[in-house]
This record gives structure tokens, C-alpha cells and sequence, in this order.
């Protein structure tokens, strides 16, 4: 049902986010927790406060101590009193939704998109969070992506951040829409669009409501919620790290989840599933009819931030003229613009092009 008092976007959207999934356990277990560093590169840069992954991976080589001896028997005991102690501290995070104020530290690297331009609409932002509070992130929303994958409520024209899907996927896509209308001689219109800064316009309020819809505990988006409102992001240059910040505030809020952040992936997954939904709902599209099987509408294709809107002539009825075909497109285009913007992005009109 509609919200009242609520804009007609805002209302599409909010009726997409629905529940999809049951909620997943908020847990995990000591084996998960020491994989996950086993497999995470030694070299990344994380921890502003000094904890780097080298120590995780100095409780993980091999010591070259015979398994039976005294020493080996010491250190084993040291060993596993530490890795004790971080797990106890992640799941007592995760059973209480509590946010530790070592993981509101936040450093922050701009590293420039074109070598020598160091133009500040130019930079990228990587932020750098303490590496625990990362996998906690991580694993959480992994196994929410990995349940939605195998109960099938994502869209399935959705092809970023999912398993066995890559970028040639849409690109297979576009080339049989290509052939089908030119085999059949009818008119094909395509309008390609790009959502600019995708991670850094993500409203963490409306990014919580969906990460729910797909399964995500309450406790996680708790953690993460309180973390970037309280954070505290300081610069890192060659010169070092500065004495001052930036937090988020009513009158200068900080939005997005973070690029650096392991659970971005999945965020935008399941917020661009959830608009691909929203927009099939309304839009004209595209409507093919297999030999077999009933007819297959296609409204959006994309990877990640690079989409494609779809348009075609009608096969069987052959209704639609250049100029209606023209017509549904501007609706379409116009309907994911407005998708984006109540969710908090915006197309990037640069390279917004059609043909």
C-alpha cells in the first residue's frame, strides 16, 4: 500500500523493500574468523590504530616447533588464548548490535584517478577501517548475498557483486538484443547510463531497510549504522596523518558506506536489485517472444553502476513508430532518474549516452 504524505519514487521504492528473506543468525564461529585473515593479503592497508593484519598472520605461519614438545605446547596455548579473546570480542559485537569505539577511527586516502591530476573532483577516496571491524562486515554480508543467491529474490538482470556473474554477462545480453532486432528488422533503442559515485551516495538509512529485506540481521546494520555516524575520518597524505577530522552532522552529512568497506559490494547489490525491481515494474521495456514459452520482458541490464535502459519494437503487433518508441524511452530514462535520486544518487551525464 501506498505511504501517505510520501513522494510517488520514495513509495515505489519503499514497496520493493518488502521482506525477501528470513533473518540469518548474527554469528561466527572461530574457524570462519581465522580463514578469513588467512585469506586476507597480509600487504592491504587497514586498522588506524595500529593493529595491523601482520599480527593475525603471525598467529597463522608455521613457528617450526616440534608439535610435541614443551615450547610448542606454550606457545599453542598463547596462540589460542588471543584468537579467544578477538573472537569473544566480535561476537559479543554481534549478539548486542555494540559498536567499539577503536572501529569509529577512520583514515581516509585520496589517490588520483589520472596520474599527475590532482584535481579534487579527480580523487578517489579509499577508506581504511580496522581490519576486525571490516570482517565482521564482511562475513555478515556474505552470507546474506550467498542465501539471496540461493533463493533467487535478487533481480536477475543484476549481474554486479554475484557469484559465477561477471561484466561480459549484460555485454551477452546487449548482443543478442542486437541480433534479435536485426534479424526481424525492427527498430532498437538503447540508452546507457552511468550512476555516479554509487558507494559514496548510498543513504545508509534506506541501504539498512534493504539489507533487511534481504536477510541481514538487525544487529549488523546496527553496528554499522552507529559506526558511521560517530566516525571520525582523518587524512592520510605523504606528509602523514592529520590532526584534524571530519564527522557527520545534520549540517554536513557524510553519506555512503564507504569505499574500502567490505560490505559496499553487497550494499549496492541489493540496493540496485531492489531500484531494477522498482523500474520493471513501471517501465515500457523491452518485450521478446521465444518460440517457446511466453514472452520475456527485459527493462534493465547492468553491472554494478553501468546500466543499460532497453526499448523495442514490438514483434507481433509492430505498434510502436520511431517517434512512440523515442516517447517510452523519455518515460523509462526518466523513471530511473528519479529512482536514483530518491535513493540518494544521481546519473553521471557524461557518460549518459543513447543510440
Amino acid at each position: 500500500h501506498s505511504i501517505p504524505h510520501v513522494d510517488v519514487p520514495s513509495n515505489r521504492i519503499l514497496q520493493s523493500c518488502a521482506w525477501k528473506m528470513p533473518a540469518l543468525s548474527p554469528s561466527i564461529s572461530i574457524n570462519e574468523m581465522k580463514q578469513k585473515y588467512r585469506t586476507w593479503s597480509e600487504t592491504t592497508s587497514t586498522s588506524p590504530s595500529g593493529h595491523h593484519l601482520g599480527h593475525k598472520h603471525a598467529l597463522l605461519k608455521p613457528d617450526g616447533l616440534d608439535r610435541k614438545s614443551e615450547e610448542y605446547q606454550v606457545l599453542d596455548a598463547a596462540r589460542t588464548e588471543i584468537w579467544s579473546m578477538h573472537h569473544s570480542m566480535l561476537n559479543y559485537g554481534l549478539r548486542h548490535g555494540y559498536c567499539f569505539d577503536r572501529w569509529k577511527h577512520v583514515v581516509t586516502t585520496l589517490i588520483e584517478k589520472d596520474p599527475g591530476d590532482p584535481r579534487i573532483h579527480r580523487l578517489r577516496v579509499i577508506h581504511l577501517y580496522e581490519n576486525d571491524y571490516n570482517l565482521l562486515l564482511g562475513t555478515q554480508y556474505r552470507k546474506a548475498a550467498h542465501a539471496a543467491e540461493d533463493s533467487r529474490p535478487l533481480n536477475d538482470c543484476n549481474f554486479g557483486a554475484q557469484t559465477a556473474r561477471s561484466s561480459l554477462d549484460p555485454i551477452g545480453i546487449e548482443l543478442l538484443q542486437y541480433e534479435y532486432s536485426r534479424l526481424l528488422r525492427l527498430s532498437h533503442l538503447k540508452f546507457s547510463n552511468n550512476a555516479t559515485a554509487c558507494y559514496y551516495r548510498i543513504v545508509v538509512n534506506l541501504a539498512s531497510i534493504v539489507s533487511r529485506a534481504f536477510g541481514l540481521h538487525s544487529n549488523v546494520t546496527t553496528i554499522q549504522g552507529t559506526m558511521l555516524q560517530h566516525a571520525i575520518y582523518k587524512i592520510k597524505t605523504q606528509m602523514g596523518i592529520s590532526d584534524g577530522f571530519y564527522s557527520h552532522s545534520d549540517d554536513n552529512p557524510v553519506f555512503g558506506t564507504g569505499q574500502g568497506s567490505r560490505s559496499s559490494p553487497p550494499i549496492w547489490n541489493f540496493n540496485s536489485s531492489v531500484y531494477f525491481d522498482t523500474f520493471d515494474r513501471e517501465a515500457f521495456g523491452a518485450t521478446y517472444y521465444p518460440i517457446y514459452g511466453p514472452p520475456l520482458k527485459i527493462g534493465m541490464t547492468g553491472f554494478v553502476d553501468d546500466n543499460n535502459c532497453n526499448g523495442c519494437e514490438d514483434a507481433i503487433h509492430h505498434e510502436h513508430n520511431s517517434d512512440e518508441l523515442i516517447s517510452r524511452m523519455r518515460y523509462d530514462a526518466q523513471l530511473w532518474h528519479d529512482i536514483l535520486w530518491t535513493s540518494g544518487g544521481a546519473l553521471e551525464l557524461p557518460k549518459c549516452q543513447y543510440h
